[in-house]
């Protein structure tokens, strides 16, 4: 079962989550269009702009500098692959801020955690990755 997550974070950290049917439809995250998560981060990973930031065990991070688009994807290793999420950059409320998208096929508390846990607690570093770029 495919889980959707859309994110918009800043002072208040608001979310939606809606559960799809798992079907070999195409999905989209961020604008990108893909069959799955691991499909998109090849075909990610190749673009010339797209700049490897984390490479682990469960999970790695790709920076997209032409799309200001920070990229997640879910190794078979972490407890809620297969999954993937993107975060943009955004301004709310006069501040800057994320549009947060996920998805994620893994269990659902292993999905929440990652959805909430992990990109809560990224939020700064993420934005000082972008302003790098």
């Amino acid at each position: 079962m495919m889980r959707r997550l859309l994110i918009a974070t800043n002072v208040v950290f608001a979310f939606g989550l809606m559960v799809c049917a798992d079907t070999a439809r195409a999905d989209t995250l961020c604008g990108r269009t893909f069959e799955s998560p691991e499909q998109l981060r090849s075909e990610l990973s190749r673009l010339p702009q797209s700049r490897i930031l984390v490479d682990n065990d469960t999970l790695a991070v790709l920076a997209d500098r032409q799309g200001r688009v920070m990229w997640t994807f879910l190794k078979p290793s972490h407890p809620a692959a297969p999954g993937a999420a993107c975060q943009i950059p955004v301004e709310y409320q006069g501040a800057p801020s994320f549009r947060m998208e996920a998805r994620c096929a893994g269990p659902k508390q292993a999905c929440d955690s990652f959805i909430i846990e992990e990109f809560r607690t990224k939020r700064e570093e993420s934005l000082k990755r972008l302003k790098e770029l």
